[in-house]
């Protein structure tokens, strides 16, 4: 990749201020993807921070946002020995600390710095993104890079809570609000 290369994004202000922006495409670093972004989701906590003030973004300020991205593989940095230029794949929207208790135990969703792919640094919502591949998952031919959106965050968060409480098909479940996770729960629910 030469210097002149750009790719767009979308990033916050503060205020339900966004704006589409360019930005270099860089060479991938140690144990990073380069993705060519095929489908984003949005989430519900990009709208929370769409509406949050400048104060209230912090880091998340003017980067990228986005943490639901599926896709396909441009190139691979040093290190990277399970993905290829042209894969298909999907993205877990945990990064983790990796020094927590719950990183420990293979939980970053629980981290206790809360540390998502975007608040790293790696936004989704844009044309291309830099992804660390430790994050990343093959996306099966038989599923869509829009299917693959929903599996890395919503599906992923659904599925290990469900895990987690191990319900037979004798046992009856109550899910409070019915939203996108409320309905992958209940959707995930019948199908245990």
């Amino acid at each position: 990749m030469t210097n002149q290369q750009k790719y767009q994004g979308l990033v916050l202000w503060g205020n339900r201020k966004a704006e589409i922006k360019e930005f270099p495409l860089k060479e991938p670093q140690q144990g990073e993807i380069l993705l060519r972004i095929k489908a984003a989701g949005l989430c519900g906590s990009d709208l929370h921070y769409y509406r949050n003030t400048p104060e209230e973004l912090g880091n998340r300020l003017g980067v990228v946002i986005g943490h639901e991205p599926s896709g396909i593989v441009v190139k691979v940095g040093p290190g990277v020995s399970n993905f290829y230029p042209g894969d298909r794949i999907a993205v877990n929207h945990t990064l983790g600390c990796n020094h927590c208790e719950f990183c420990l135990a293979g939980e970053t969703v629980l981290c206790s710095k809360n540390i998502g792919i975007a608040a790293a640094g790696y936004g989704a919502d844009a044309e291309y993104s830099m992804m660390p591949a430790k994050t990343c998952f093959h996306l099966p031919n038989e599923l869509s890079f829009i299917e693959g959106t929903f599996i890395g965050c919503t599906g992923a968060t659904v599925y290990n809570a469900l895990r987690k409480l191990n319900p037979s098909g004798r046992d009856k479940l109550v899910i409070f609000g019915l939203g996108p996770v409320g309905l992958a729960a209940v959707m995930l629910a019948k199908a245990l």
